[in-house]
């Protein structure tokens, strides 16, 4: 098993590639800012929706389903992988996020990290 912990310059130990391809797409992004918030929702479906907001996506549609698909293929694995949080797959559920990490990650992106709590 890869070891992921974070090392003192903020890349997962897996190398900082793998970081930036994880940081590349947006949805991921999106979904660490999200995850940034202790008030975000949990379940993928509620991040799904919270995701595609913007657009005025319904709960059903087909971008909200896609996407809470992709979450939980994907993303949230991938973020797993970095330590960002822990994900329940079999829940599809987040269990615990590790806001720090979530802080390290959004500055290697270049993100605002001022809504960030500790």
């Amino acid at each position: 098993m890869q070891d992921t912990r974070s090392t003192a310059d903020g890349t997962a130990r897996g190398g900082a590639e793998a970081t930036s391809e994880l940081l590349d797409h947006g949805h991921r992004r999106e979904l660490l800012r999200l995850l940034a918030d202790p008030e975000a929702p949990r379940r993928v479906g509620a991040l799904a929706r919270e995701l595609n907001a913007q657009c005025g996506c319904w709960a059903g549609s087909p971008e909200v389903r896609d996407t809470a698909t992709t979450l939980h293929h994907v993303h949230l694995p991938k973020l797993t992988s970095v330590g960002a949080i822990r994900y329940d797959a079999s829940q599809r559920r987040v269990v615990s996020v590790d806001r720090e990490r979530v802080a390290e990650l959004l500055e290697l992106a270049g993100e605002e990290v001022s809504t960030v709590r500790a």
